[in-house]
């Protein structure tokens, strides 16, 4: 297939970005377990169990605890040029942001937009002032090394394979992945 245009997938991470969300929102949209679906064999069965009514509470995971991700677009957590100088995201954005975050409550935060490791650990802790303390974290990135993905987390994480250096071919061309692939894998020590 060819495509008309060169920069086509500019918004890949976006795509990505709204991949993680949709995952966010199907799998968080109302309480239910997932224990009934974690142990089907096929997809096909995977989906119809998700599909389906949530589940009553007699049928919920054996801790009775939930597990709430979010993902989240901080759309420019860094130092980057703005207006005339570079500057990090101002104060007047980042309040909002990490009170909004925090409402959520979430056991696990995975980030797009995000700068530098220490704007990820910026933004740790302002969450953990707030009383969201997530005290795990990964941080990659690729081509583009101003913007980043991240994730944090309230369980320990318990491997990585985040890449940084990934290519695709498209149209005859190779493409290098802008923002990488965020990989963990999060220990949450059978509270599902």
């Amino acid at each position: 297939m060819q495509l008309a245009h060169k920069h086509t997938f500019r918004n890949a991470p976006l795509l990505v970005g709204a991949f993680f969300l949709f995952l966010a929102l199907t799998s968080c949209e109302k309480e239910r377990s997932t224990a009934t679906w974690v142990t089907k064999s096929t997809s096909e069965e995977a989906y119809e169990s998700v599909a389906a009514e949530p589940a009553s509470p007699e049928e919920s995971a054996p801790t009775g605890e939930t597990v709430r991700f979010l993902s989240y677009n901080l759309k420019n957590y860094l130092t980057m040029r703005r207006g005339s100088s570079n500057l990090s995201k101002p104060e007047d954005e980042i309040s909002p942001l990490v009170a909004l975050i925090a409402r959520q409550k979430p056991d696990i935060l995975g980030v797009c937009e995000i700068g530098s490791e220490d704007d990820l650990a910026d933004l740790q802790r302002r969450l953990k002032n707030a009383g969201i303390d997530l005290p795990h974290s990964e941080h990659t990135g690729g081509r583009d090394k101003t913007r980043r993905l991240g994730l944090l987390s309230r369980y320990p994480i318990a491997f990585t394979n985040s890449q940084s250096e990934l290519t695709y071919e498209m149209t005859g061309k190779t493409w290098t992945i802008s923002r990488g692939i965020l990989d963990a894998t999060v220990d949450i020590k059978g509270t599902l």
